[in-house]
């Protein structure tokens, strides 16, 4: 035979167990997912679990410093200029085959520059693209107490998933026939045409360099699929019923959010967002039930 509870009980166990609502809203593009919860407050002694889960299924863009929306694929541009510049300030080796072919390319726009200003920047161009596109999703297990019919204690545990689909791709455009042609009609053709002709034959190791380059020199990693599962940051807090009665509820919760993520973001990593922004944060919400009808 089971124990029946007073009317008032059964009444607060189900006001203050169900979630109403779920929102969802983009900031900075970043999407959060939070369920709307009442006023009321669990009775003294009486304990709640809950578990809450939110995917973000796809990301592709956000919002920049100036408010519009940018993707969030990488692109950069590299003239025959840009990459002589590079190439002037390393120390190249000979007797590396990738490394000779770049010192030829450097002394070749120098020669084209003397011949014609601007002949050795049309020479070649290097597009760098990262497309990339980022899924998330949060797990939320929380569990609650009853202090008192007014205070409650909780702690919240959030692990978290970030998977990154990223890759880093340099192709390498060439203008060698129109070049050849510039040079036929200054006389100058013959001696360089080799030079040229080999630089069309590598375009696949000059985009191999440039990538290097533009990644690997600087001390990052080239964008490559990424993924992480991780426990995000704990919250601990408790709230505080003002008001009840039969027409209102008002009551205020704070939390504590604490840097317990146990993934760091690598910064030499460019598609790794981390999991928590490893600092304590605290924040506090008044939420308020108002029953206008019986």
């Amino acid at each position: 035979m089971g124990v029946k509870l007073p009317p008032a009980m059964t009444q607060a166990r189900f006001r203050t167990d169900k979630i109403v609502l779920f929102l969802s809203f983009t900031i900075f593009g970043t999407t959060f997912v939070a369920g709307l919860e009442s006023a009321q407050t669990l009775p003294k002694g009486i304990n709640r679990s809950r578990y809450i889960r939110a995917d973000v299924p796809s990301i592709n863009d956000r919002y920049n410093s100036k408010g519009t929306r940018e993707s969030l694929s990488q692109y950069r541009f590299f003239t025959g200029n840009n990459l002589a510049s590079e190439m002037k300030n390393q120390s190249l080796d000979p007797t590396n085959p990738d490394q000779a072919l770049m010192a030829g390319f450097t002394a070749l726009h120098g020669l084209l520059e003397n011949l014609q200003p601007g002949l050795g920047n049309a020479m070649v161009g290097v597009e760098i693209e990262v497309p990339t596109e980022v899924r998330a999703s949060r797990q939320y297990f929380t569990l609650e107490h009853g202090l008192t019919d007014k205070v409650v204690i909780g702690v919240g545990v959030p692990v978290e998933s970030i998977e990154v689909n990223a890759k880093a791709f340099a192709k390498t455009h060439t203008q060698t026939e129109t070049i050849k042609k510039k040079l036929r009609a200054i006389g100058k053709g013959a001696e360089i045409n080799e030079k040229l002709d080999m630089l069309e034959k590598e375009k696949a190791i000059v985009s191999k360099k440039v990538l290097d380059e533009a990644f690997v020199k600087k001390g990052y990693k080239i964008p490559s699929n990424f993924s992480k599962w991780a426990m995000g940051e704990i919250e601990v807090g408790g709230s505080y019923q003002f008001i009840k009665n039969d027409d209102q509820a008002l009551r205020i919760e704070t939390r504590l959010r604490l840097p317990t993520s146990t993934h760091e973001k690598d910064f030499h990593n460019p598609v790794d967002p981390g999991i928590g922004d490893d600092q304590v944060d605290i924040y506090s919400k008044i939420l308020h039930d108002w029953h206008p009808y019986k």
